[in-house]
């Protein structure tokens, strides 16, 4: 019996070509008047769950290797540090089965509450490229 060499070759080369950038987070003011965090502190706790979004992607380059586009996500940071309102803006993913993992991934995604108790309002973009 031999080795499925191109099985594992199709897996390497899945693996080593997907790439997520996030783009710069526009952060909104609360709504008690308080200024927003800083987009930085915000792509600070984000950038490390992109391997969230690295999941759905390998996912979707299965069944399409060519897939690629941008999402603009929309999310709110609650005083606890879940996530909530977690919505799709924007997407020329053209796959609804991507955008809802990456709607999921965002739902279950658990921050440090925000240093000043206040909820923090995000859009975030994404691109996926292979």
């Amino acid at each position: 019996m031999s080795f499925p060499w191109r099985h594992l070759f199709l897996a390497l080369f899945l693996t080593s070509c997907t790439h997520v950038e996030s783009g710069q987070p526009q952060v909104m003011p609360s709504q008690t008047g308080q200024a927003a965090p800083e987009a930085d502190d915000v792509e600070s706790l984000v950038r490390p769950k992109l391997s969230d979004f690295n999941a759905c992607y390998k996912d979707e380059q299965q069944q399409n290797p060519k897939a690629f586009g941008k999402v603009l996500m929309s999310f709110t940071i609650q005083k606890d540090g879940r996530t909530s309102d977690v919505r799709l803006l924007a997407s020329t993913l053209k796959s609804p089965n991507m955008e809802g993992c990456l709607v999921g991934r965002i739902e279950a995604w658990q921050f440090p509450p925000p240093r000043d108790g206040q909820e923090i309002k995000v859009r975030y973009p994404f691109s996926f490229q292979p």
